[in-house]
């Protein structure tokens, strides 16, 4: 019996164990910001407002882009379309990574 016992507790640590680090406790209260605000909230609300940023600074990358292939040669691109390209993709992997965490 005693052996049934500790194999049962043992299987209950080892499955409380596999619950993500994150995960909030149920008991736990939500953490507000001292002007009242849940953190939550204003965590996501910053998130939003820098994806919508870079929404606009990847259109502006990608205008200037758009420019510099019209007036190239057929065949031939500067090398600045390929860093501006590198830089698309950086912004487009931050904004996948916020909205990820959601």
């Amino acid at each position: 019996m005693k052996r049934r016992a500790w194999l049962g507790l043992l299987g209950v640590a080892g499955w409380a164990g596999q619950l993500p680090p994150g995960f909030p406790d149920a008991r736990e209260k939500p953490k507000r910001l001292p002007d009242g605000r849940l953190q939550s909230e204003a965590i996501l609300r910053e998130d939003y407002e820098r994806n919508l940023r870079d929404l606009e600074r990847m259109e502006e990358i990608l205008e200037e882009v758009e420019r510099a292939l019209k007036k190239a040669a057929p065949g031939g691109a500067p090398r600045s379309v390929g860093r501006a390209l590198e830089e698309v993709e950086k912004i487009s992997k931050r904004m996948s990574g916020r909205l990820r965490r959601y």
